[in-house]
């Protein structure tokens, strides 16, 4: 996409783009690129910057068809629990949990690895749509050609049909004149 109608685009709706992105390409990915993104992400969190941080992207759905979304990255929403202590599936939660290493310390680790995860996810999304549209556009592109070639063969044959024919009256005609 275009850098600037993206820019524009979100401007015009009161966006403000502090950093955009394109490299490595699409392509060439990884979860090491995605990690730096969101550890970007993260920084600019922290750091107090922003208070909240969301992503936009694609979900594939089809190899037609695909949906933009939107959805919050930072902060994490937490699971909103019942006043009970049990969630909306009617499982309990108990009280006396023991962590080995301690709640700060999981938290700590697992936490980037989820966010980095979420980005990466967001990319192979955005890269599984985009190798479906090249293959639907290469499949449309392969019957159009296929389709003009018939056609093109099909004129060819009735021209080479009619120079056989007009031959044909040449030499009869040339033959009844000989008489």
């Amino acid at each position: 996409a275009d850098v600037r109608f993206i820019t524009a685009y979100l401007a015009k709706r009161g966006f403000n783009i502090e950093n955009y992105i394109e490299e490595p390409r699409l392509e060439a990915i990884d979860y090491q690129n995605a990690s730096f993104v969101s550890r970007m992400l993260q920084d600019a969190f922290l750091s107090g910057r922003f208070e909240e941080i969301w992503v936009l992207s694609t979900r594939f759905e089809s190899a037609s068809r695909y949906k933009p979304e939107t959805h919050k990255f930072l902060p994490i929403d937490p699971i909103a629990l019942a006043p009970d202590g049990e969630d909306d599936a009617g499982a309990t939660h108990g009280q006396d949990v023991i962590l080995e290493p301690d709640a700060f310390t999981i938290f700590e680790q697992l936490v980037p690895r989820y966010l980095e995860t979420r980005v990466y996810n967001a990319l192979l999304e955005a890269l599984t749509f985009e190798y479906a549209s090249r293959r639907f556009a290469m499949k449309n592109a392969t019957e159009a050609a296929n389709d003009m070639q018939a056609e093109l063969k099909s004129i060819y044959n009735r021209k080479r049909q009619e120079g056989i024919t007009k031959e044909l009256l040449d030499i009869v005609g040339g033959t009844e004149a000989q008489k």
